[in-house]
């Protein structure tokens, strides 16, 4: 019984210096977290392109973007407007000319 109640106690407080880490962390956590979602959503923008959009004006754009969500000049309403949009057009795993477009003008509004 002993042994076992040690053992539960050894336990918690592993869980909570876990907890604890988290949450200390957890700028850092949603900034990585952002980061790669970022990523992701300017792989998928680029790969599906209109072709007379150029890829380099897209990719500076999402780095304006990226810079601004450093500094914390988009809000978090912004973002997830972006993101929204994003999801929505991914439902059939596959952007479209449209949903490209209406990405890249929330992107622009949000980083002039």
């Amino acid at each position: 019984m002993k042994k076992g109640c040690i053992v539960l106690i050894i336990i918690a407080v592993v869980i909570l210096i876990g907890l604890g880490l988290l949450w200390i962390n957890k700028d850092k956590i949603i900034k990585f977290a952002v980061k790669k979602g970022v990523e992701v959503m300017e792989d998928a923008v680029v790969s599906n392109l209109p072709v007379s959009v150029p890829e380099d004006s897209v990719r500076v754009l999402f780095q304006k973007a990226m810079d601004k969500i450093k500094t914390s000049e988009i809000s978090a309403d912004e973002l997830r407007k972006i993101l929204t949009t994003f999801q929505s057009g991914m439902q059939d795993k596959n952007l479209d000319s449209l949903e490209v477009t209406n990405i890249l003008k929330d992107l622009k509004k949000i980083t002039q």
